[in-house]
């Protein structure tokens, strides 16, 4: 039995703003949790980037066995030991927290959620460096009407993919390269939300509902990964373990697997044998890879009614080789968004309140609050 770890958390209060239909603009981080409203589409026609034709479908599950892939572990290195912030009012930091180390990341990416609009912060002082746009205040109507983006990624060489809701169906992901602002007419387009990038920012991996789509970041759609569910369940990707393995979360009546596919060949996603693992009760919101090849993801609690625990959060370390949870540990409540910095070290994350949190070496302290869908610079 796995033991959990316990990190310095704090109680919350006040809706899950992820789940009601009045935040139907968020629905990347909630595609398999709950019904949510279709917002209509208010911006100009996006220009869609290229497409090769049909590409190859896999459905999970039914692959071909073949023998279990070894991934390799990337080689762990520890942060040092942060300082405690001596200035309580610096980028939202409380007294008896700790302060990002002077050689983490300078900045993030994320929503502001007031604005909806894509941002960048810095880290150690909470300033916006730069506002990239957006669609604007979400200012739902009566009828629901309303566009907003989501959640960041950001490839190896700095492109950001921001994603929004709701039309077309499923929404959609843009590229664009910073300082480049946010004109979705003008933007590479990709179909399907919740982005990830392969680390050398090759492939863009996006859920598309019950599937996965799989394609090039110059916009070639290669290949499908199918739910075994059928149109009921949910396919989102939760991370890159490499270059060519995949981690995707699947989700199907009431039953939340973490599946790990071999993109050796793109066009042909196969299924690693051995690694998936169904999970009854979880559901794996988000996920990022450690620097030492591990997936840390975090894991929400729900009763088989479909309704959720919101004071049931945790982390759970999996590895790709096997499938197996190897450590868990609690979170704070509400995190929905979680990624890692370059080198596997740093952990930022977002929760439904909008509060944003740095992880490492076992301290953790604030950065403010107000966004989310965070990715680190």
């Amino acid at each position: 039995m796995v033991e959990r770890q316990t990190q310095n958390s704090g109680a919350r209060a006040g809706p899950w703003w992820v789940r009601p239909a009045a935040f139907g603009a968020l629905a990347a981080l909630v595609l398999a949790a709950a019904a949510w409203a279709a917002l209509n589409f208010m911006g100009d026609e996006t220009t869609e980037v290229s497409s090769a034709g049909d590409a190859p479908t896999t459905v999970a599950g039914s692959a071909e066995p073949t023998a279990s892939t070894t991934v390799p572990a990337a080689e762990s290195t520890d942060p040092p030991s942060p300082t405690t912030n001596p200035n309580p009012t610096v980028a939202g930091q409380v007294a008896g927290e700790s302060a990002l180390p002077a050689n983490g990341p300078n900045s993030f990416f994320a929503v502001q959620l007031e604005t909806f609009d894509l941002v960048e912060v810095r880290t150690h002082t909470g300033e916006i460096l730069h506002n990239f746009g957006g669609w604007g205040p979400l200012g739902l109507d009566d009828d629901g009407a309303g566009q907003a983006l989501q959640t960041v990624a950001v490839g190896p060489a700095g492109t950001l993919y921001v994603d929004d809701c709701c039309e077309p169906a499923f929404g959609s992901a843009f590229a664009l390269e910073p300082p480049q602002e946010f004109a979705p007419d003008q933007l590479s387009r990709f179909e399907g939300v919740a982005p990830k990038i392969s680390p050398n920012g090759q492939l863009i991996a996006l859920s598309r509902g019950p599937s996965t789509g799989v394609a090039t970041t110059l916009g070639v759609d290669l290949s499908t990964i199918e739910s075994p569910d059928g149109e009921g369940a949910s396919m989102i990707p939760l991370a890159w373990i490499s270059d060519r393995i995949l981690a995707v979360r699947a989700l199907g009546d009431l039953a939340d697997s973490v599946v790990f596919f071999d993109l050796a060949d793109p066009s042909n996603p196969v299924e690693i044998e051995g690694t998936s693992r169904n999970a009854p009760g979880k559901l794996h919101l988000a996920a990022a890879t450690r620097a030492d090849g591990m997936l840390l993801a975090a894991v929400l609690r729900f009763s088989p009614d479909g309704s959720v625990d919101d004071g049931d959060m945790w982390g759970e370390v999996i590895d790709p080789a096997t499938g197996e949870v190897v450590a868990e540990f609690d979170l704070p409540d509400g995190v929905n968004w979680i990624n890692y910095d370059s080198s596997g070290t740093f952990l930022i994350t977002s929760d439904d309140e909008g509060n944003v949190r740095w992880f490492g070496a076992g301290l953790s302290g604030s950065l403010g609050n107000g966004y989310i869908g965070v990715a680190w610079h």
